[in-house]
């Protein structure tokens, strides 16, 4: 009777110590993640323009929301993935022309300007490609600078939305 208790009390313990769904994170390649894509797809159906998103970001996802909306004439599409540390990446299009690079310029070629901006508290890059501006933010619950995906990872991920 106590083998049966030990292995019914093992079992539930095996079961019980599995991660949920929501909160599995496979790393992809090294600092890549996949996440629900789904719930993108969703999101880019609903908008008028085409816009590619990786199927793996530089962050552990633990669920993401998304916002399409109209406003004065301009349509916005905004992605917000949480990690389970609230840490948030937002990636933003737009059809507004009007926001302006208000922060450090990183390159320009060919009427192109790319826009970095590294805060205590976010990570800003930003451009314009065609008639759409595209925008990415991410904002980490520490203090440290160096926490989160590098300039480097945010741009790629920016250029990669440009592909479409």
């Amino acid at each position: 009777m106590r083998i049966l208790t030990l292995i019914i009390l093992s079992i539930f313990l095996l079961i019980g110590c599995q991660p949920k769904e929501t909160e599995t994170i496979s790393p992809v390649e090294s600092n890549q993640y996949n996440y629900q894509y789904d719930i993108v797809e969703e999101a880019m159906n609903e908008a008028s323009f085409d816009v590619s998103v990786p199927d793996t970001l530089p962050i552990p996802v633990a669920f993401v929301i998304y916002d399409h909306f109209e406003m004065e004439g301009h349509e916005y599409l905004d992605l917000s993935f949480y990690t389970n540390d609230n840490d948030l990446l937002t990636i933003s299009v737009s059809t507004d022309q009007s926001l302006a690079c208000p922060i450090d310029t990183i390159t320009e070629q060919e009427n192109q300007t790319v826009c970095f901006h590294d805060l205590a508290y976010v990570k800003h890059v930003s451009k314009e490609e065609g008639n759409l501006h595209y925008q990415i933010e991410y904002r980490h619950h520490e203090s440290d600078e160096m926490a989160g995906p590098t300039k480097e990872q945010l741009i790629s991920l920016l250029e990669y939305l440009t592909l479409s």
